[in-house]
């Protein structure tokens, strides 16, 4: 699986601050102890261990001014309340800055104007939600 970091990003990693990263895995390839090939900008080798995967499914509209969280499940429970942890393990410095990440990478639905990513979150540290 090839994973595509920021410098910023695998700094995060490496210091603990970005501790998972949510991403689409339709063919179930993400595996606990799987190395993940990061591309990288600088080219600097980086390739983490993954910890622990978990499911997730989040849904995100897009209102005048902001993004909206319509709902958040990890493992099948209900986790809206978790969001602001999330964002911030994910190394995001604010929820709408990952809402909007979410945003532009999830699967549109127009028919009901929202977002859906459906994937998993893959831990570089021993964190479960």
């Amino acid at each position: 699986m090839k994973l595509i970091l920021l410098d910023s990003q695998i700094d995060k990693v490496k210091n603990d601050i970005k501790i998972h990263s949510t991403v689409s895995d339709p063919n179930n390839k993400l595996k606990v102890g799987n190395k993940v090939d990061c591309l990288q900008i600088s080219k600097k080798d980086f390739n983490p261990e993954i910890i622990l995967t978990q499911s997730i499914e989040i849904a995100v509209r897009k209102n005048a001014n902001n993004f909206e969280l319509i709902y958040l499940q990890i493992d099948k429970q209900d986790c809206s309340d978790k969001l602001n942890d999330i964002a911030k393990n994910e190394g995001f410095d604010s929820i709408q800055e990952y809402l909007a990440h979410i945003y532009e990478t999830a699967e549109e639905y127009p028919r009901v104007t929202l977002h859906v990513l459906r994937g998993k979150i893959i831990h570089w540290a021993d964190t479960k939600y």
